[in-house]
């Protein structure tokens, strides 16, 4: 089920959705609100550090995979800083509905140069996506001998999620919700996807999410 973005490139080089009427990510300050929100909102850092199994992050709306990316780049920092620390391995699940071309990724990302390390390890592995093809059901990427693997679902975030197993104490660590705003985008953020993020969160999972829409709350 490969949908094809509707996408134009902002002056400034950015992507912007015409199907939804909204920008990918703010081209001087998207890395930093990204960080603020996800990476450091779910201390994903000292999460990562002191856990001795498998992390796992699952993202409702890869877009560019700029939340992966910072996330990458928050473990390769993680490495550096303690090469002596056996913390556990990192898996990154997301779902899109509506994934990019290569083509579109990588342009999507030029205006980010100070993730151009990352950026190339991701290209590197991910596929054409012509959306001529419509065989590829799922991205599957590993980084940093293994580490970090990475599950790209094409799917509706809903339906793709429904897919994953899990057992009685839970999957998901942590989640990045960051599909286009539930005003634009209203058919991601159903009461049934809010099912699935809890019938896969462990206990002590922590949710974040850019939104601030009220009936996104109430059902969180």
């Amino acid at each position: 089920m490969n949908n094809k973005p509707k996408l134009i490139f902002q002056s400034d080089g950015t992507p912007y959705s015409e199907q939804f009427n909204d920008i990918y990510f703010d081209s001087k300050s998207g890395c930093q609100q990204s960080e603020d929100i996800f990476i450091r909102g779910n201390n994903i850092s000292k999460r990562i550090h002191q856990s001795n199994d498998n992390f796992v992050i699952a993202e409702t709306g890869f877009g560019t995979g700029l939340n992966f990316l910072l996330t990458l780049q928050a473990y390769k920092q993680l490495q550096a800083s303690s090469p002596k620390t056996n913390f556990g391995k990192l898996n990154f699940i997301s779902v899109e509905k509506f994934p990019l071309s290569k083509a579109q990724l990588t342009k999507s990302l030029k205006p980010l140069p100070q993730l151009s390390f990352f950026i190339d390890l991701l290209l590197e592995q991910y596929p054409e996506m012509t959306h001529i093809d419509d065989s590829i059901k799922e991205v599957n990427a590993s980084f940093f001998d293994g580490k970090v693997s990475l599950k790209i679902i094409i799917d509706d975030a809903t339906q793709g999620l429904s897919k994953i197993k899990t057992n009685k104490v839970g999957l998901v660590d942590a989640w990045y919700l960051d599909g286009f705003s539930p005003a634009k985008n209203p058919e991601m953020w159903s009461e049934a996807l809010f099912c699935e993020i809890g019938r896969l969160s462990k206990v002590q999972a922590s949710i974040t999410t850019f939104t601030v829409a009220g009936f996104v709350k109430r059902h969180l």
